[in-house]
């Protein structure tokens, strides 16, 4: 189960990282799945990672694939700290039939 925060949560001092995970519907329709704020760009990595795994699961083999390669894949996610660790954000989708999924991390100060 994915849990969220409120937006004070996110926001606290000293919070480098928001993560966030949303679900878009073919109706362009944009669902909140969960959201968290960590210190530093590999806890916010591991987070994802972590809501990576919740998506994955709720999807059927074919679609899961995708996603499950992205957790394992220790080039990408260098990839992915090297990204944040220059001021941007860095996402990463899974889709099926019915919906995207999309899994992003954002850097305190980075534009949305």
């Amino acid at each position: 189960m994915l849990t969220a925060l409120s937006p004070a949560q996110g926001a606290a001092v000293g919070f480098g990282y928001r993560c966030e995970v949303t679900a878009h519907g073919a109706s362009e329709q944009i669902i909140s799945l969960g959201a968290s704020a960590t210190r530093n760009r590999r806890l916010a990595l591991r987070w994802l990672t972590g809501r990576a795994q919740d998506v994955t699961d709720q999807l059927d083999e074919p679609y899961a694939r995708p996603g499950r390669h992205w957790q394992t894949d220790m080039a990408e996610h260098e990839r992915a700290m090297a990204v944040l660790a220059q001021g941007s954000p860095y996402s990463v989708t899974f889709t099926d039939d019915a919906c995207r999924y999309r899994l992003t991390i954002h850097p305190r100060g980075s534009s949305r």
